[in-house]
């Protein structure tokens, strides 16, 4: 019969390593960062845009040339998931937010990439995306007006926040299980 582990007889530096909480962190947003790619491509295939819209656009808003804007915008987006992880590591090795099991790392997990939806995703679909998606849509169509552009950008921005808040939902999931499953899986055991 295997024997219940009781945290309060492991000593603390046996129990919980903070670089392993951060590396865990880094390692579930890097995941959680890859999940969320397709979602990126479905919200711009569902408000009629080509799949690479969303990286290319964030690659063009901070700077990169048009040859590579999709690749760096990616970049960018990568970067973030594991940044975002690297911080969700470092404050769930504060003791009361410590990940004991799934359904904890996952509620915080979530938890996560909502304040991450409100954080990032809404100042930079509001400030950041829509002189830059205007641009692209012009190139796409220069028969269209810069109202007519900015009238479909509104049109589709209640699809754009509610695809961000699906988007930034899976996020959350997949940091918190990965974050959880690696932090069960090394955790030590007693005998």
């Amino acid at each position: 019969m295997k024997e219940i582990r009781k945290e309060e007889n492991i000593p603390n530096s046996l129990e919980y390593s903070v670089g392993k909480s951060i590396s865990f962190g880094a390692i579930g947003g890097f995941v959680a960062g890859l999940v969320m790619a397709p979602f990126l491509m479905i919200t711009a295939m569902m408000a009629g845009m080509p799949a690479d819209t969303m990286p290319t656009a964030m690659g063009l808003a901070f700077g990169a040339g048009k040859d590579n804007a999709m690749m760096v915008g990616f970049g960018m987006h990568m970067l973030t998931s594991v940044l975002i992880g690297v911080i969700f590591g470092a404050v769930t090795s504060i003791k009361k937010l410590r990940i004991r099991g799934f359904a904890k790392g996952i509620a915080e997990g979530i938890i996560a990439g909502m304040i991450a939806f409100a954080v990032i995703f809404i100042p930079v679909s509001m400030m950041m995306m829509p002189p830059v998606l205007v641009g692209m849509v012009n190139q796409m169509n220069p028969a269209m007006s810069e109202p007519q552009i900015m009238g479909m950008l509104q049109q589709n921005m209640p699809l754009m926040f509610g695809m961000g808040i699906v988007e930034h939902l899976v996020y959350g999931v997949v940091l918190g299980a990965v974050v959880s499953a690696l932090i069960i899986k090394t955790r030590p055991t007693t005998k």
